[in-house]
């Protein structure tokens, strides 16, 4: 299973960057009006778990403050993009940070993957 969602995520990190190279443009990514969302949370929240799990932190979603998506090649793959700002469980007075994810969720099967997971500030 493990060599079968690495291989689906470098898909989607693929199918990414080659519709950049074929002369996709930026209008390719819509904005996620509804920051707010249940399913836009859900990614948000799943993307701080997967980080934390391969990285061995214990950060916690504060907020969602900038998505958007946009379709990948297969129409049933999205692929998110979402600044969101965390803070470290084990150090309370220390301040969220703001970090920058890349989700790929595919619903018909049932498959979320973390693409990229980075801190552009503290």
């Amino acid at each position: 299973m493990g060599s079968a969602k690495s291989l689906v995520i470098f898909a989607l990190f693929i199918s990414t960057f080659a519709a950049a190279a074929f002369g996709a443009t930026p209008e390719g990514w819509w904005p996620i009006k509804n920051l707010n969302d249940p399913e836009v949370v859900g990614i948000a929240k799943f993307a701080v778990a997967e980080y934390n799990r391969t990285s061995n932190k214990a950060l916690v979603l504060v907020s969602v403050v900038k998505g958007e998506a946009k379709q990948a090649f297969d129409p049933s793959e999205t692929i998110y993009h979402l600044d969101i700002y965390a803070k470290d469980a084990a150090a309370s007075t220390k301040p969220a940070g703001k970090y920058v994810t890349f989700v790929g969720d595919i619903p018909s099967k049932k498959f979320r993957g973390l693409i990229s997971f980075y801190q552009i500030s503290n």
